[in-house]
């Protein structure tokens, strides 16, 4: 009876021991799917970050291209001398959609 009583107790240390470790396993594994998924939140971050940086840039250059244009339409006079309405005409720039409202 005395054995049967410490085979018992042996296997509910086993038992506690394998679910102290598969709760340790699970607790590890949760950190390094948080780490994953914040590490991939910051590279999402930082593309985002550059797109609109190439956005901004490329807005940036429109913006002067077509001041240079309409600038040289208004100051600079061609070859051929323009018509009054070829005169008055600039080019503008596309709405945003806040002007649009």
């Amino acid at each position: 009876m005395a054995r049967r009583h410490t085979e018992a107790e042996i296997l509910l240390c086993q038992q506690e021991e394998k679910e102290h470790l598969e709760c340790q396993a699970c607790k590890e594994a949760k950190i390094v799917e948080q780490k994953r998924l914040e590490e991939e939140t910051w590279r999402k971050e930082e593309c985002q970050r550059d797109l609109a940086h190439h956005l901004e840039a490329d807005c940036i250059t429109t913006i002067e291209q077509q001041h240079r244009k309409n600038w040289t339409k208004t100051f600079l006079l061609p070859s051929t001398p323009p018509s009054n309405e070829e005169m008055n005409l600039l080019d503008l720039l596309p709405l945003t959609k806040r002007q649009r409202v």
